[in-house]
């Protein structure tokens, strides 16, 4: 691709809890999605002989259409062309799963973790439920100092997020948006932070 010209195709990244999804979708199979749609421009190119009337009079066919589609390169660059579309599809659904780390803050429950935090004094991780599931996991209610590293941690990961690129372009033609998901997950991590900030307040003014 020549420096300095846009990427032809975009496609936009988004949260739709649970999942992250491709508008228009890079899964392989979906109707209607990014494969479909450059399968439905070549297969539109490819038609356009049969548009153009033909000049010789002594053959049967009125159009250029019979002769383009017995054209073995042109068939082999189709083919080849497609492969690339479904192996950039697959580029970016590897480039969409690095977000999962981030996928604990849309898929748990923001109450049941600060109840686990105002008994415990931390997050319990599943793999110590599971293994005190029987004896039961000691109490120890979290100080004013466990509250701040709490909610520092999140400021801290909003940071971070803030500086995810929002841009991504692959091979040069083919353009994530990452700006809708990016804007989400900020979202999502500030009511974390206020979660923990709003108990504070309320804890003291109800003292």
């Amino acid at each position: 691709c020549k420096a300095g010209v846009p990427p032809i195709f975009e496609a936009q990244l988004s949260l739709a809890i649970p999942d992250l999804v491709f508008c228009p979708s890079l899964e392989s199979g979906v109707k209607g999605g990014f494969y479909d749609i450059v399968e439905g421009l070549v297969t539109s190119i490819f038609k356009i002989p049969s548009l153009v009337p033909r000049l010789s009079p002594q053959n049967d066919s009125p159009h250029y259409q019979v002769d383009l589609e017995a054209m073995a390169d042109l068939a082999g660059m189709r083919g080849e062309l497609m492969e690339r579309v479904r192996s950039m599809m697959g580029l970016c659904c590897r480039y969409r799963d690095t977000f999962s780390q981030y996928s604990y803050l849309y898929v748990e429950d923001r109450r049941e973790v600060l109840g686990q935090f105002l008994l415990y004094g931390r997050v319990l991780t599943p793999e110590e439920v599971e293994t005190h599931a029987e004896d039961g996991i000691p109490e120890n209610p979290p100080l004013l100092q466990q509250f701040k590293a709490q909610i520092d941690s999140y400021e801290k990961l909003h940071e971070d997020v803030c500086r995810l690129e929002t841009i991504k372009v692959f091979d040069g033609w083919m353009k994530i948006d990452v700006r809708p998901f990016k804007a989400s997950l900020l979202n999502t991590i500030k009511k974390w932070s206020l979660m923990f900030k709003q108990h504070l307040v309320d804890y003291v003014t109800h003292r």
